[in-house]
C-alpha cells in the first residue's frame, strides 16, 4: 500500500429484515492490497466480495478475515455483502439483535484498508427500507453522514430497525436516546 491520502465513500443499504447488509466502497486514491474487517475476527460475516470497474464484476477472495484486492484497477468501485442475522448469532458486543432492533458495531460495516491512517476522509450513504431508522454516532451533511476518520480506529454502535428517539438536555448539553420497540414499561421508564 502507498502513502497517498485516500478518501472512502460508502454506500450502504439493509433489508427490512435487517439480516443483510449490501456495501458498495470507492476509494478516491490508491488501491489498497486488502481490506480488513475493523472488528477482529469478525469477517465471518462477510458474504460476498466484488470489483466493479468499466460494467465488469469481478469476485473477490476473502481471505485471512480480509478482502483481497490484487488485480484491482485503482478506478474500481468494491461491493460487498454482510450477513446481519450471522454476526447477531456471533453475538457479544459486536451485535445483538433484540425484537426488531438490530445494535451494531459500526467496525463491522466500515470494511477498511488494514493501514487506515492514510484514510483522509469518510463519507457514508445509508438507504433505509420504509419504517426501518437508524441511529447512528456520526453527523450529517444533507444526505450523507461523515464520521471522523476515527471511526475506523474506534468502535461506536449504532441502532437500525424500529424504535422512538427522546431528546433532553442535562447540564447545558443536548443527547438524544434510541428506546427500542417492545421494551417492558417499567424498563422504558428507566431509560
Amino acid at each position: 500500500e502507498q502513502d497517498a491520502p485516500m478518501d472512502l465513500r460508502y454506500e450502504l443499504s439493509v433489508d427490512a429484515a435487517l439480516s443483510t447488509m449490501h456495501a458498495r466502497l470507492c476509494i478516491q486514491g490508491p488501491m489498497p492490497t486488502e481490506l480488513v474487517c475493523g472488528v477482529h475476527g469478525e469477517a465471518s460475516a462477510l458474504d460476498a466480495a466484488w470489483a466493479e470497474a468499466q460494467g465488469t464484476h469481478k469476485p473477490l477472495a476473502i481471505a485471512r478475515n480480509a478482502i483481497v484486492l490484487d488485480g484491482v484497477s485503482a478506478d474500481a468501485c468494491l461491493g460487498y455483502t454482510l450477513d446481519l442475522a450471522r454476526a447477531a448469532d456471533i453475538g457479544g458486543m459486536d451485535a445483538l439483535r433484540r425484537g426488531g432492533v438490530l445494535v451494531m458495531n459500526t467496525a463491522m460495516w466500515l470494511v477498511r484498508p488494514r493501514h487506515f491512517e492514510q484514510v483522509r476522509s469518510i463519507r457514508v450513504k445509508l438507504d433505509l427500507p420504509q419504517g426501518v431508522q437508524a441511529e447512528l454516532p456520526w453527523p450529517r451533511e444533507g444526505d450523507e453522514l461523515v464520521p471522523d476518520v476515527t471511526a475506523l480506529a474506534y468502535y461506536g454502535h449504532a441502532m437500525l430497525g424500529r424504535f422512538d428517539v427522546e431528546h433532553f438536555e442535562e447540564g447545558g448539553a443536548g443527547f438524544e436516546v434510541a428506546i427500542p420497540d417492545g421494551l417492558t414499561p417499567a424498563t422504558r421508564a428507566a431509560v
